[in-house]
This record gives structure tokens, C-alpha cells and sequence, in this order.
């Protein structure tokens, strides 16, 4: 029977390492992804921006069981490194993808003035933010974060500035200026839920 070398056992000690490695990491991530739509949905689950409806008795139905039901397809704006650990996502009807695994079941949208939401997700401690299309508007705790986080203060302004350097997808600045002068019905913090009826998603 041949031996088998030291140099041939330790090269494949550290392939099989890398395997698992690698096979630990795409979990993680996938994890992370899940937790991450989880998140999503249930934003728009506790503002009603979404409901589920029994399409048997024709009744809403109002029970957050089903939450872990739907499937919703996100797409990923930008991911901010370093000590912010921020990914943005964004949700838009129409484009993205949005259903429930019930076949007596389905989602309809209470949104007619736009069709895009967006928030923030601290990767490291999940912390979330709305940024738009939601009825509130989370920016003032965002930058409560990031200012923690940092090693030297910095003034909320710049740090807007900064962010916007990121993406156009968020008016970061008009957000930022319109809470501060008490602007509530600028555009860039308009939600897009109002009292119209509900329609069906797509």
C-alpha cells in the first residue's frame, strides 16, 4: 500500500478548509439575503402598503403567519463599506417581483402616487432604515448611527453630502433639509400609499 506523503496530506487539508470556507460563506450570505427581504416585507406588511387576500371568501386577510410566505425580489442599489456597513435595497412595482406561495392567496399593493421604496440595512447589527416611498422617513436615525459609529463627530450635513455621493436613487440632501425646515409635503419625502384602492400586484 503506498503512503501517502506529509506535503500531499497537508495540501489537501487546506483544500478541504477552503471548501468549507467558501460553503460557510455562500450560506452566510444567502442567510443574510433572507434576513434582509424579511425585513423588507415586513415594512411593507405594518404600514399596509401590502395585503393579503383570501381569494375564497374574498376577506383581507390580517394575520402576519403568512409574512414568511411571500417571495419578494429586491434589487440592491449600493453597498456602502467600511464603518457605515449599509446596503440599499430597493423594492419597485412593476419591476420587481413580488408573490405569496398559496394558492388561495395573493398581495395587493395600496400604492397609486409612485411605485419605488428604498431602505438601508446596517449588514452588521441589521438595523433598518426607510429612506422612501413609506410613510415615515428614517434619516435622522440613520445619521444618528453613523455619527456613532465614527471616530471623530462629523456634522450631519456633510455626512448627507457624502451619502449622496453614493447614489442618485435617494435624495438624501432634499430628505435631509425638508425634515429640518419642517418641509413635510416635499415631494422627496411623499409616501406612496394613499387612500386609493387597492390593485393587484404584478
Amino acid at each position: 500500500m503506498k503512503e501517502i506523503s506529509k506535503p500531499n496530506i497537508i495540501g489537501m487539508s487546506i483544500i478541504i478548509l477552503l471548501i468549507l470556507f467558501l460553503g460557510l460563506k455562500n450560506t452566510n450570505a444567502q442567510d443574510r439575503y433572507n434576513t434582509d427581504k424579511d425585513i423588507f416585507i415586513s415594512y411593507l406588511a405594518q404600514e399596509n402598503i401590502i395585503a393579503i387576500k383570501d381569494t375564497v371568501t374574498k376577506r383581507f386577510v390580517n394575520d402576519f403567519k403568512y409574512l414568511d410566505t411571500i417571495e419578494i425580489e429586491l434589487d440592491t442599489i449600493v453597498e456602502i463599506p467600511s464603518v457605515l456597513n449599509l446596503i440599499l435595497y430597493k423594492f419597485q412595482l412593476g419591476k420587481n417581483k413580488i408573490k405569496i406561495k398559496s394558492s388561495n392567496k395573493k398581495i395587493l399593493f395600496n400604492c397609486s402616487s409612485c411605485d419605488t421604496y428604498i431602505i438601508a440595512i446596517n449588514s452588521e447589527n441589521k438595523n433598518s432604515y426607510r429612506l422612501k416611498g413609506f410613510n415615515g422617513n428614517d434619516l435622522l436615525f440613520l445619521l444618528k448611527e453613523i455619527n456613532k459609529n465614527l471616530y471623530k463627530k462629523r456634522r450631519n450635513g456633510k455626512i448627507v453630502k457624502e451619502l449622496q455621493t453614493f447614489t442618485n436613487e435617494v435624495d438624501f440632501i432634499c430628505i435631509y433639509e425638508s425634515i429640518i425646515k419642517e418641509k413635510l409635503d416635499s415631494k422627496c419625502l411623499k409616501p406612496c400609499k394613499d387612500a386609493k384602492p387597492l390593485h393587484l400586484s404584478r
